[in-house]
């Protein structure tokens, strides 16, 4: 007759057993000295993975802030300037500004500081007028070329827009 084994002594017989598969269990759970060091360096340079993770973020924008500007600044097409433009103190300077603000999203102080310059310009050359008139005046002497009239006009009607804008958002 087989002999029935009590439930607290069947389990007593797998105590062993089960206390050596947990023990085995850690040992093959245990990382070896090389993983734990490689932990703890990931550990220890976290911060620097995190900075380099956020710089490449800000990098990325930045380059693509540049790509974009690149873009609206090709879109002017090819700005030619006279190079008798030097002859005036700050005149190149200052345009350049204007295409800088235009490049940088700033359009309104970008076609104010554009005009500024150029009829600047045309005043040392043509005495104190009103814009219209001086551009007028310098595509008749050949100053500027008809094509350059026609811009330059475009730019006059763009800073009125703009002024008159402007002032109606700030009065209310």
């Amino acid at each position: 007759m087989a002999t029935r084994k009590k439930i607290g002594q069947e389990s007593g017989d797998n105590l062993g057993l089960i206390a050596l598969s947990s023990l085995a269990g850690v040992v093959l759970a245990t990382p070896s000295l090389e993983d734990q060091q490689k932990l703890q360096y990931l550990k220890d340079h976290e911060a620097d993975f995190y900075s380099f993770q956020q710089h490449k973020f800000e990098f990325t924008d930045f380059k693509r802030e540049k790509s974009v500007k690149f873009f609206r600044l090709a879109s002017l097409g090819n700005i030619t300037i006279d190079s008798s433009i030097n002859n005036y103190t700050n005149a190149l300077e200052i345009f350049q500004e204007s295409v800088n603000l235009f490049g940088d999203k700033y359009y309104r102080s970008s076609t104010i500081s554009a005009i500024i310059t150029i009829e600047s310009v045309l005043k040392e050359e043509l005495g104190h007028k009103k814009f219209i008139e001086l551009v007028n005046e310098a595509a008749s002497t050949n100053l500027i070329s008809q094509s350059d009239k026609s811009y330059l006009h475009g730019l006059r009607l763009d800073r009125n827009s703009t002024v008159h804008t402007l002032s109606g958002t700030i009065s209310g």
